[in-house]
């Protein structure tokens, strides 16, 4: 917005603005004798209807007051000063001809000290006068009616107990306050940041039917007022918490949830490669709306807000136990090269063992157990011979025989093959992998590849596999 127009919204807001569609505030000081159409002015279809008042020590300072205060209110309504163009074609002929403007009416009274009061009733061409109003005037209006609108609907939301959707709602009227430099009460930035704060202050986690040992709990949001607390219902929660990464290490990882109409929703660990002992953490997500309103205001004008949904968010500490006892898995894994021959190393199994034993799953490996023989005969044999284990893990990787060569002559080597986890109690073939691919290509040497690119196989697999535990 230009400074010329924000100038003079500044100015006009200053003026006093009577028209049909508003109730004036000042009627006690006014003369008792005003006209039953003022302030609140009288309708006309497809016409927009002006009041005005002015009063003086004469009749005609009174009425000099009114036409100041008319042309005043006409400049608001267009986003203009026009008290200097037109002041002399209205007081001459009670009429605008640019602006299809004519007085209709207009009435005149005196209180008992003596002053005069003057007031009028002028109608104009609805779509002559509207035409008069300026391209960025215009898009100053529709914004303010825009985020009028988006304040409605955070209230609708907010009695429905959607305080998480109310306050989204709020946070994306913001940018558009803050692109027109919208200045009416309510709808400025300021005002849209303290309604949707207020709302985020009142929210509370409460969590139940905890157990550490599953690493579940009940979750609930509430808009907070003691015993009585109405639910939040279609709130969106991000529950935060960290995974184990196939190739070692941790890292942070998130999941969405939603209430339901009672508030609430179960969290579980239903990710496989959740850590075993941690922490969660569980804040309302409006991450999403913040950044894209922060792409236009700045980062500095959410901080609180990003401060108070921290302050906001609830933590659950769990140390899972595994449902495994140590010893309990045997893992028979084994490697080939491109032509098919068995290989005497290890890395798959060395990587998937490790990382069943850092999620508390015992292992226990078998090298000597090959995997050439018939399918139907090698399960009959693990089936039988090992039946004192209850999981049995068994996998066949090998070097992919297709040749890759990059322009640089780098060679890539290829890893894949199957893994399948057996359950001798019942039988059964409880998981079979037999889509997991893996490259490596930047070792120094062919040991170091066929090190890495089978390690990552192994981890990787394990992935999936530990979720049965």
């Amino acid at each position: 917005m230009s400074k010329k127009v924000g100038k003079l919204i500044l100015i006009l807001s200053l003026l006093l603005l009577a028209s049909c569609s508003s109730i004036g505030d000042m009627i006690g000081s006014q003369a008792a004798n005003a006209p039953s159409w003022y302030p609140g002015g009288r309708s006309r279809r497809g016409q927009v209807c002006f009041t005005a008042h002015g009063s003086g020590a004469s009749e005609e300072a009174a009425r000099e007051a009114a036409y100041d205060e008319l042309l005043g209110t006409i400049s608001s309504y267009i986003g203009e000063d026009v008290s200097g163009s037109y002041y002399r074609e209205l007081s001459a002929n009670r009429s605008i001809e640019e602006l299809s403007l004519e007085i209709d009416r207009t009435e005149v009274g005196s209180t008992v000290d003596g002053s005069f009061h003057y007031y009028i009733l002028a109608y104009a061409d609805e779509a002559v006068i509207s035409s008069q109003r300026s391209a960025e005037y215009q898009a100053y209006l529709d914004a303010e009616a825009q985020v009028v609108s988006m304040r409605n609907e955070s209230l609708s939301y907010y009695r429905d107990n959607q305080d998480v959707d109310a306050v989204s709602t709020l946070i994306q009227a913001i940018p558009l306050s803050w692109q027109h430099g919208i200045s009416s009460e309510g709808n400025r930035v300021d005002d849209l940041m303290s309604q949707a704060m207020e709302y985020l202050g009142a929210l509370r986690f409460r969590l139940s039917r905890t157990d550490e040992d599953t690493g579940s709990v009940r979750v609930r949001l509430v808009r907070d007022r003691g015993l009585l607390s109405p639910v939040v219902v279609g709130a969106p929660v991000r529950a935060d918490f960290s995974i184990r990464e196939h190739r070692g290490g941790t890292a942070p990882y998130s999941i969405p949830y939603q209430t339901d109409r009672n508030g609430y929703f179960n969290f579980e660990e239903d990710y496989p490669p959740m850590v075993n002992t941690g922490t969660v953490t569980f804040s309302v997500d409006l991450e999403a709306v913040i950044s894209r309103a922060e792409a236009v205001t700045g980062t500095a004008l959410f901080e609180p807000m990003r401060a108070l949904i921290d302050d906001r968010s609830a933590s659950f500490d769990y140390d899972i136990a595994s449902a495994i006892d140590v010893g309990a898995v045997l893992v028979v894994m084994n490697e080939y090269d491109e032509a098919g021959h068995q290989l005497p190393s290890s890395y798959a199994s060395d990587a998937f063992t490790s990382y069943l034993e850092a999620e508390g799953i015992g292992t226990e490996t078998n090298v000597g157990l090959s995997a050439d023989d018939d399918m139907a005969v090698v399960l009959d044999r693990l089936l039988s011979d090992y039946s004192s284990y209850e999981w049995i893990v068994l996998s066949n990787v090998g070097l992919s025989n297709v040749s890759v060569q990059p322009s640089d002559g780098t060679t890539v080597y290829v890893a894949e093959g199957y893994t399948m986890l057996l359950n001798t109690r019942t039988r059964s073939v409880e998981y079979l992998d037999e889509i997991t691919r893996e490259v490596s290509w930047q070792g120094a040497t062919r040991e170091e590849n066929l090190q890495q690119v089978f390690s990552i196989y192994g981890s990787s697999v394990a992935v999936n596999i530990a979720s049965f535990f």
